[in-house]
């Protein structure tokens, strides 16, 4: 990951023969974000980037499971790091 965004500045670009390769359907392994603008001379611009990740659920040796906190808010099924990204992006400013 970090010798793409060296060479190239970005993901854009594949090494030699590569291609990229989808995760397998209904996976939730990770996702990526990035963005670019151009900035005029004396120009502010801001860009909201929020990162999560979720184990809502825990299981132990033993057979046990517990939730966590956020899991009676937000579930435990694979939505919840999209539900909780949501959340973080449209709260910022609060």
């Amino acid at each position: 990951m970090w010798d793409e965004i060296i060479k190239h500045g970005s993901f854009d670009e594949l090494n030699g023969n590569e291609t990229p390769k989808p995760s397998d359907p209904r996976s939730s392994i990770g996702a990526t974000v990035a963005a670019s603008m151009t900035i005029p001379a004396q120009a502010v611009r801001s860009v909201t980037f929020t990162l999560s990740w979720a184990c809502p659920q825990i299981k132990f040796t033993n057979g046990r499971t517990h939730h966590r906190h956020y899991a009676r808010f937000y579930g435990t099924d694979e939505d919840v790091a999209a539900n909780l990204v949501h959340d973080a992006i449209i709260e910022h400013g609060n």
